[in-house]
């Protein structure tokens, strides 16, 4: 079949002149255009969509092809075509338009927050329907009205509204909807040429987020509440041990102590003497699950290092000369199911250093002169007053030894960095002592005062010793200031003292100086010469001689 019609659009479309398509066979011009299909059936074709590639880019075509009847003989085909390129584009943009608006649609119906749209002049265009839920409106209510007829500060609305339209952001606008609390913020839309006309408003419902706030706040105060009851429970159960826990320090301690003694890991108590160590390792133990148990202490340091052995671990019968003939138990079989307390452990030799690690890491123990191991179940907590670290560098403690003992580590902190508990602590010893020996004794002012200011090396068991002392010595019912015993006013005292050298003088001239400072602060503190010379300790009438030469100079 040859072409025996070509109009200008064919031209156009086909890319090809009609010259050089007239009179050649269809197959041989363009095959897309289906024509060839029409021939043979001889049915038509209607709405055919197809498309051809150029190398402008893609056309896509609509046709339609029908036979050509001649006496009812098929004696040809026509084609009309269509180049809906420009209509299937702008159908495909409307189709993305369509599903863009979905999706905005689903997004803005949504959203938990209200959203309101308005134009330039504040009236409503629309809103979704979180919006209408808070102010309570029907579908569609709120649209033609304007904002200052929705809000209830009609002064707001208008503020906003004015802000807006200059282009600024008007933020953190609150207002009260019935029972609703709601946070407007709004934004301006501007137009391509840069002029202000649609308004988004953005309401947050506040109400829930208040109430959570509220039910937060509560929860925190009851929280509070609690604890602070359960500290008071808690240290009144101490204080019925004889415990007394005042400063933070101490109830971070003892906080942890208990966190601590609900497992059996082992722990290491550090801290100067006589600060509470051992205190600490009764609360673990006695808050434990092993509080029914036996609690055993061994003093690493008391007991000769030739007995420390068959101490630790026992021995057997005729283990060495004058043992006894059935053997006996060591503190680990002592403490079986309970807690063994090794008390100063930096003392312990490092010949037995070894012994105890093993004892530790495989839970037995063997008796001098024993080969049978013993299990032990037994938890194990050290205590020192010594540095374990410088120790370890030394070569004087072993590694191993103390890595298996600071898994737990509880440093006890001196009692002149616990100052809130030094006065309550000496009260309660001056009770004791005064119930011991049947006494009335009270501390006055200024002796409290003495004992917030000494730095107490001693710790707790020198304030102890300090306050039996006085109780016991002191004649009348009031304990003053010069009833304490002389070394709180000397070397003690003065070796707490530094003196700042800034430059080279002369020695008596460098005496002189601090001779001087001495006696102002004393003067100062005192107001008299008697107790000056009783802190000093010199005679009154060299501090009257003294003072008397340094207002001379300072005169002359």
């Amino acid at each position: 079949m040859q072409k025996a019609h070509y109009n200008k659009a064919a031209e156009e479309i086909i890319w090809r002149k009609k010259e050089d398509v007239l009179g050649k066979h269809l197959s041989q011009v363009i095959i897309p255009l289906g024509l060839l299909d029409i021939l043979k059936t001889g049915k038509p074709q209607l709405c055919h969509k197809f498309s051809i590639e150029y190398s402008r880019g893609t056309r896509i075509y609509l046709t339609h092809r029908t036979p050509i009847f001649e006496k009812g003989e098929l004696v040809g085909a026509v084609g009309v075509f269509q180049d809906i390129s420009e209509i299937e584009f702008i159908s495909q943009e409307l189709h993305t338009v369509k599903r863009l608006y979905a999706e905005l649609e689903a997004l803005v119906e949504c959203s938990f927050d209200g959203i309101l749209i308005c134009d330039a002049s504040g009236r409503i265009i629309r809103g979704n329907s979180a919006i209408e839920r808070f102010f309570r409106k029907e579908q569609g209510e709120l649209e033609g009205k304007l904002l200052t007829e929705v809000l209830p500060d009609e002064t707001a609305a208008t503020a906003i509204i004015e802000r807006v339209i200059n282009g600024a952001t008007a933020k953190n606008c609150i207002v009260n909807i019935g029972k609703r609390q709601l946070l407007l913020t709004a934004n301006p839309v501007p137009s391509n040429q840069g002029i202000v006309n649609k308004i988004i408003i953005n309401a947050r419902d506040l109400t829930e987020l208040n109430s959570l706030r509220l039910q937060l706040k509560n929860t925190k105060n009851l929280t509070e509440r609690y604890h602070s009851e359960i500290n008071e429970l808690r240290s009144r159960l101490l204080e019925q041990e004889g415990i007394l826990v005042q400063s933070s320090k101490m109830q971070n301690i003892v906080s942890l102590a208990l966190r601590v003694a609900q497992v059996d890991s082992t722990v290491l108590v550090t801290g100067e003497s006589g600060v509470g160590k051992e205190i600490i390792t009764k609360i673990i133990h006695k808050n434990s699950k092993r509080k029914d148990g036996p609690f055993i202490k061994i003093n690493c340091g008391a007991i000769p290092e030739s007995l420390l052995e068959s101490e630790l671990f026992g021995y057997e019968a005729g283990a060495f000369t004058g043992a006894s003939k059935d053997g006996k138990m060591g503190m680990f079989e002592l403490a079986h199911q309970g807690t063994l307390f090794l008390d100063e452990i930096g003392e312990l030799p490092l010949t037995l250093q070894v012994k105890l690690l093993r004892a530790i890491q495989d839970r037995e123990i063997h008796r001098v002169g024993g080969s049978m191991p013993r299990q032990v179940d037994v938890r194990i907590i050290a205590a020192t007053n010594r540095n374990l670290v410088e120790m370890v560098e030394k070569g004087e403690f072993r590694e191993d030894l103390f890595f298996r003992l600071n898994v737990v580590p509880i440093h006890v902190p001196p009692l002149r960095e616990r100052q809130e508990e030094i006065i309550p602590l000496a009260k309660k010893f001056l009770a004791k002592f005064c119930n011991a020996y049947s006494l009335k004794k009270e501390l006055s002012p200024e002796v409290m005062e003495a004992l917030l200011e000494y730095q107490w090396p001693g710790n707790i068991r020198e304030l102890e010793n300090v306050i039996e002392r006085l109780v016991v010595t002191t004649p009348g019912e009031i304990i003053t200031f010069s009833d304490l015993p002389r070394f709180f006013f000397g070397e003690q005292s003065l070796s707490k003292a530094t003196v700042s050298v800034r430059g080279l003088i002369p020695l008596k001239e460098a005496v002189l100086a601090v001779e001087k400072l001495l006696l102002e602060k004393a003067m100062e503190r005192y107001g008299s010469t008697y107790k000056a010379a009783e802190v000093l300790q010199v005679d009154q009438s060299t501090i009257v001689r003294k003072l008397h030469k340094i207002r001379g100079r300072v005169s002359h």
